[in-house]
């Protein structure tokens, strides 16, 4: 019998199915993903219950909408008030926050003198900011709705876009670039941003992207999935 899993975005992309869609395959599962536009989380939800789907991935802007219907929510859902991961079973929702795997792979390369300009102030920049406090880095915030934007081409060592204009789009959040060291786009194809960094080491969301995925998939389907076989499939699409 096939398993359902499917994403809900409000612009969703291809990534997602095409990595689930060629690891069901590898390991012989028979399931199928469906990316799932939404306007709001609310009624989309008890269709998918209705018709039993397995799991669900959530992205912006429904990662803090959607914990209200959570029966069970990890430590990572209630410390960063997100949650990009569902797991269905018997009608109960459990959540998950397995972007923090990104999160925290990010933080891991940053030096310790470094100051990080977070670009956003959505679920991923509140996230990250909670994050870079918790592990001592120093850091600002950027966002229009923080009153600050005009603030976003500030010097920093590392820059981290986070930014909804970023992950939906081509197009660039900021004008020019200002980060000495790196800048961190969590847009899977973030083409004007990486255009824009001639001289600073430029990482694409992918990279992130993976360290998501694949806690994702195990929460899914109890398999640790094999992260060579990701980066195979990464070359087919770069």
């Amino acid at each position: 019998m096939t398993i359902y899993f499917g994403s809900i975005a409000s612009s969703p992309g291809k990534t997602g199915k095409h990595y689930y869609s060629k690891f069901f395959q590898y390991y012989k599962i028979d399931a199928e993903y469906i990316p799932l536009k939404a306007d709001n989380v609310d009624e989309l939800l008890k269709h998918l219950l209705i018709t039993k789907y397995s799991g669900l991935n959530i992205s912006m802007p429904f990662k803090q909408q959607v914990i209200k219907y959570l029966q069970v929510a990890s430590q990572d859902v209630d410390f960063y008030n997100s949650c990009n991961t569902v797991k269905i079973f018997d009608g109960r929702l459990s959540g998950f926050n397995t972007d923090i795997k990104g999160v925290l792979e990010i933080i891991s390369t940053l030096l310790k003198n470094d100051h990080v300009i977070v670009l956003g102030n959505g679920s991923m920049g509140k996230t990250f900011a909670k994050a870079l406090t918790q592990y001592g880095y120093s850091h600002t915030v950027i966002s229009k709705s923080l009153n600050n934007w005009d603030k976003r081409h500030t010097k920093c060592d590392v820059l981290i876009n986070c930014t909804s204009l970023g992950t939906s789009s081509n197009l660039s959040p900021i004008d020019y670039v200002n980060a000495s060291r790196v800048v961190y786009d969590l847009a899977i194809h973030g083409v004007k941003l990486s255009q824009m960094c001639k001289s600073v080491k430029f990482v694409s969301g992918l990279s992130f992207y993976k360290d998501v995925f694949l806690e994702q998939f195990y929460i899914h389907t109890n398999i640790r999935p094999d992260e060579d076989y990701f980066d195979y499939l990464t070359k087919l699409i770069e």
